[in-house]
């Protein structure tokens, strides 16, 4: 578990100046001691989400564009059989 480390003398000594009494400045200092940080991120932790985020980003854009091609090159050829088929058909009509 992650916790937070803190001079609790300087942050009830600092909450008392604030205008907090003494009782008050030491719960507050016992609660922050007792925080769990272990489901913080770190910077470090963060960036390199970031990069593996750009990465798939990158993989999708490239999964895309090649589905948008293997799209184009199917309709293409189902037209070039429909006009075929067409000028089969209308040969066939005497």
């Amino acid at each position: 578990m992650n916790t937070l480390i803190l001079d609790s003398n300087q942050v009830v000594n600092s909450l008392e100046a604030s205008g907090f009494n003494r009782k008050q400045a030491e719960g507050i200092t016992t609660t922050l001691n007792k925080l769990d940080l272990s489901n913080l991120a770190t910077k470090h932790e963060i960036k390199e989400l970031r990069h593996e985020l750009e990465l798939t980003e990158s993989r999708l854009e490239t999964s895309i564009a090649n589905i948008k091609v293997d799209m184009q090159k199917f309709i293409f050829t189902a037209l070039f059989a429909q006009a075929g088929l067409i000028v089969a058909l209308v040969k066939l009509i005497p």
